[in-house]
């Protein structure tokens, strides 16, 4: 906002705005004293974080945590760390936009802070008069000092003026409005292949024999060392195992009866594990539904994936015996390792033939790469087709949408996305293969018709402006978040 913006604001403090200052001075200078010296906040006990100049005192961040376990306590549960580290975001956040607001000449003055706290709380007014030890009151029960709830003031002033610019430059004209509805009455039904560079590369299998036979060319060698070297870290090998598990789980807060029934139940399927198949035991008892429906399979994992008591008995147990009860915050498992690789340090000449393998299905891909963006280019349908099939790579489609989407259904890239209206039905297939990444997209429009255009509600109005108002102020924030300078304090954030 400009400098001649803010001014403006400053002139909107009007007479009866100074009257007030004077009438209320008490409670002002009631701001003032409590304010000096106080950088720390909470009666120095220390900063939860710090947003530029401006510490968020820990008082601060107890009584945000507070509010939210009040709130969304059934949401957050237990985790405490958690709900501790949304309420310092959303102070953090709460201070970032003020001080962005201040920055842009949004201005909220002392008078007005009094004004709203005098005349526009009723918990501190008696028969519409303001009460001073009502007002002092609050803030003891609150554990605040009056400069906070100034700044909580201050900051909800500067929000709604915000909010207010941002719904201001959202509203949609009558021009726009009869755009959008132009843009909801076109219908689209699109047919897209996805092409995943990591998934597709798995579709080439390379043989070992293959694999030596291209490393006996000197250049093929030389470029298999090059790539090992460029990419030496996928070359490592962590200590990893393979296990089975059955869970019997253990609730949050359960009663000692509820503990001795689970420990019971799971010391009952040890002993069956002895001469049983633990495999059909884990898929007929396990509790825990992701690996149950795999017979108790976890797939191989390294350190640092699975909770200690976990990690600490899976990688200590030999293989093919079955261990436990172990205890875990989930409950009692019962755990059988299956399989264990040993930590290996990158070497070529141990893994040539792997480098080789991925190198020649690299090539074999890019080859493979080049026909479809040929095929694409010239619009020859019957070599698209060809080459697709060659790659075992088929076409989906969107089912009808209109453009007033932000997104087409099933297509999940934004440069995908944006090219979708260069589609009509005299060239219904794109021209090009849309790179986003590692993800490329083959276009082609199926059908497409026009509706007769329909007024937009004001719902619907109301909901398109709120979301650009939602837009627009996301943007603004993170542009001052990315030129500001955040430190939290981490001792408060360990779980």
């Amino acid at each position: 906002m400009s400098q001649s913006m803010a001014e403006r604001f400053r002139k909107q403090i009007s007479a009866k705005n100074f009257t007030a200052m004077i009438l209320f001075g008490a409670i002002i200078l009631v701001f003032v004293f409590f304010g000096v010296a106080d950088r720390l906040g909470g009666g120095g006990i220390g900063a939860a974080a710090q947003v530029n100049d401006t510490l968020i005192s820990i008082a601060n961040m107890q009584s945000a945590e507070n509010n939210l376990r009040q709130i969304y306590g059934d949401v957050f549960g237990n985790d405490a760390f958690k709900l501790r580290s949304e309420a310092l975001r959303g102070l953090i956040d709460r201070e970032l936009m003020s001080q962005a607001a201040r920055k842009s000449g949004i201005i909220v003055a002392d008078p007005e802070i009094a004004q709203t706290i005098t005349k526009d709380i009723p918990v501190f007014q008696n028969n519409g008069q303001f009460q001073r030890d009502y007002y002092l009151r609050y803030l003891e029960m609150t554990h605040q000092t009056p400069k906070d709830f100034e700044n909580s003031i201050r900051q909800q002033q500067e929000a709604l003026r915000v909010r207010h610019l941002f719904d201001l430059a959202s509203s949609m004209s009558v021009l726009e409005a009869a755009k959008m509805a132009d843009l909801k009455a076109y219908k689209m039904n699109v047919q897209f292949v996805h092409l995943d560079h990591n998934q597709m590369l798995k579709n080439f299998t390379v043989s070992a024999a293959d694999a030596e036979k291209a490393l006996a060319n000197a250049e093929f060698l030389k470029k298999a060392q090059d790539a090992f070297e460029k990419n030496k870290s996928d070359y490592a090998q962590e200590e990893e195992v393979r296990a089975q598990h059955i869970l019997v789980q253990v609730k949050p807060g359960a009663s000692p009866d509820d503990d001795k029934k689970a420990l019971a139940k799971v010391q009952d399927l040890a002993k069956k594990a002895t001469s049983g198949d633990f495999g059909k035991l884990a898929a007929a008892n396990s509790e825990d539904p992701g690996s149950k429906a795999k017979n108790g399979d976890l797939g191989f994992f390294g350190r640092g994936r699975m909770v200690k008591e976990f990690e600490e008995a899976a990688f200590t147990a030999p293989v093919g015996k079955v261990i436990g009860p172990v205890k875990t915050p989930f409950g009692y498992h019962l755990i059988k390792v299956t399989e264990k690789k040993e930590a290996q340090e990158p070497n070529f000449e141990k893994q040539k033939v792997i480098v080789a393998q991925k190198l020649l299905a690299e090539e074999r891909l890019l080859a493979d790469m080049k026909v479809l963006e040929e095929a694409v280019s010239k619009g020859d349908d019957a070599a698209l087709e060809s080459g697709l099939k060659a790659m075992n790579a088929k076409w989906d489609e969107t089912g009808s949408f209109d453009l007033s989407q932000d997104a087409a259904p099933k297509i999940n890239s934004q440069l995908a996305n944006n090219a979708l209206p260069e589609l009509s039905m005299e060239q219904k297939l794109l021209k090009r293969i849309i790179r986003d990444g590692d993800d490329k997209y083959i276009l082609k429009l199926k059908e497409a018709k026009m509706e007769a255009p329909v007024a937009l509600d004001s719902m619907t109005k109301t909901m398109t402006q709120s979301y650009r108002a939602n837009m627009l102020f996301g943007n603004w924030l993170n542009e001052y978040k990315k030129v500001s300078k955040i430190e939290v304090n981490n001792t408060l954030m360990k779980p």
